[in-house]
């Protein structure tokens, strides 16, 4: 037909050759054959020189937080490995009797600041420790500040309410509490010797004999008949607990290295098995756990 339009074949191999070329420049310009895989719509992925792929850290804290997983990634656990865990007491069913042990390494280079940390359990626990009084005096009420566990010194963490009504720390005089109130575990006794402390020089020898025999830590003993008025008077001054810390609180020795922390709970907070104790610091990180 003469209207029929006739194609010529070279004028189609040159529009296909045009094409190739155009996507080659355009391959070329983006990075030829040097490019990689191509990127995830959901991380930031660097490629490393070896070849091999990492999640960059922003990209892992999005992850986790958004996946669900109960623990958040963190790379600063600055006190891990600066304590030591110890289950002590934990599987006694009498909140009393219940407790746990937190031991700052002797290698540490400076104290622990662990008020604020965290005591997790399987049963869904969240507790916090508290602060404690690192001076306690009888019949007052006494200031409380952060519980600082210097290299080598211990927390006993007891389930129950304190038996002096709030956390402390021992000193040289704390054994006398345990005359009259029961301790889980025991006060040591590692108060003074009576025979030991400053008398006055105006006591008859039957005075001084008679308090050459009375165990230490214990106040308010029943005077035997035929002691004078002064006998009776200064031993009942000198003995006591608040005596004992006016006389010895600038002690070198008198601060001891443990801490009681007491959690005010009526209720056991561990299983007897089947148990998994986490410790985390004021950031979250896991600095010490125990399982049984």
């Amino acid at each position: 037909m003469a209207d029929e339009i006739i194609r010529k074949p070279g004028r189609d191999i040159g529009l296909i050759l045009l094409v190739l070329i155009i996507l080659g420049v355009i391959w070329f310009v983006q990075g030829g054959p040097q490019q990689g895989a191509p990127r995830s719509p959901f991380l930031d992925v660097e490629q490393t020189k070896s070849g091999s792929f990492e999640i960059s850290e922003s990209d892992k804290t999005d992850f986790f937080e958004n996946s669900g997983t109960a623990e958040k990634v963190s790379s600063n656990a600055s006190d891990k490995g600066k304590i030591s865990l110890y289950t002590r007491n934990a599987r006694n069913t009498d909140p009393q009797k219940e407790y746990i042990e937190i031991g700052a390494s002797k290698s540490n280079q400076q104290g622990l600041d662990i008020t604020g940390w965290i005591i997790k359990g399987q049963q869904g626990l969240d507790l916090k420790l508290p602060q404690a009084a690192n001076l306690f005096i009888s019949n007052q009420v006494n200031a409380e500040s952060d519980i600082i566990l210097s290299p080598g010194d211990k927390a006993i963490i007891i389930t129950d309410k304190s038996p002096l009504g709030q956390s402390f720390r021992l000193n040289k005089c704390t054994g006398y509490f345990s005359q009259n109130r029961e301790f889980e575990p025991y006060l040591p006794q590692e108060c003074p010797y009576p025979k030991d402390e400053q008398w006055p020089a105006s006591l008859k020898p039957q005075c001084r004999s008679y308090i050459d025999t009375l165990a230490r830590c214990r106040a308010n003993f029943t005077i035997p008949f035929g002691l004078d008025d002064q006998c009776v008077t200064s031993i009942n001054k000198i003995l006591s607990y608040n005596s004992c810390v006016e006389a010895h609180k600038n002690d070198a020795d008198f601060y001891k290295p443990e801490w009681r922390i007491y959690l005010n709970r009526s209720a056991e907070l561990w299983r007897d098995k089947w148990e998994n104790i986490i410790v985390q610091d004021k950031e979250g990180n896991i600095v010490g756990s125990v399982a049984y």
